[in-house]
């Protein structure tokens, strides 16, 4: 079974030895620390579950896991696993991540003109469908979309920001999760692809 290990972008917060590589077999390296009996590298069985942006994202097997009753948390600690590969670090936002990617690019990138052409168009079929899966789970798109239109250059905490900044978190969230359809999807991102052209 292929289970999954994140670290940021320049490699930090991994705790093995040696560096992750395909085909190393890496050992939980507690780094002259005494180890405590749930410490272990942190281990996901989904890259969904991972909660961390941006990273870098590893497919392993052969894990050794500590055992530590630790089911309240989305990971388990392993002492000992063994790399696959480095897989693409979209996966965290879902089977659609790299289309996730693309409205995170953007929305970085947002212009003014962008933010009132998308605040012009009427956005409440796409606000009732967002709406009906709110309760079922925040998703890590919501709160790096969110980030990502902050950091443009023209970013204003106005209303019409506010209105660019929840059609980009709409079409991204339809994309990362599950509960939506085909059709449903293209509803939460027909604003967005509108004004930034499309996603897919």
């Amino acid at each position: 079974m292929d289970l999954f290990l994140s670290t940021r972008p320049d490699g930090s917060g991994f705790y093995g030895s040696p560096p992750l590589a395909p085909g190393a077999r890496c050992t939980f390296d507690p780094s002259g620390r005494e180890p405590h009996k749930c410490d272990g590298m942190v281990v996901h069985e989904s890259p969904r579950d991972v909660l961390d942006w941006p990273v870098r994202l590893w497919r392993v097997r052969d894990v050794t896991r500590v055992p530590c009753d630790c089911s309240q948390y989305r990971f388990f600690r392993a002492r000992e696993l063994t790399v696959v590969e480095e897989v693409p670090a979209w996966l965290v936002f879902g089977p659609r991540g790299d289309q996730v990617l693309t409205i995170l690019e953007q929305a970085e990138r947002l212009t003014r003109e962008q933010v009132d052409r998308i605040a012009a168009i009427d956005g409440n079929r796409e606000r009732r469908l967002y709406e009906k899966h709110w309760d079922d789970g925040m998703f890590l798109s919501y709160l790096e979309v969110h980030r990502a239109v902050e950091r443009a250059a023209e970013y204003v905490d106005d209303e019409a920001w506010r209105a660019a900044r929840d059609c980009a978190v709409a079409a991204a969230w339809g994309l990362e999760q599950d509960l939506y359809t085909d059709t449903e999807r293209e509803v939460l991102a027909r604003r967005w692809t509108s004004a930034m052209g499309t996603h897919t």
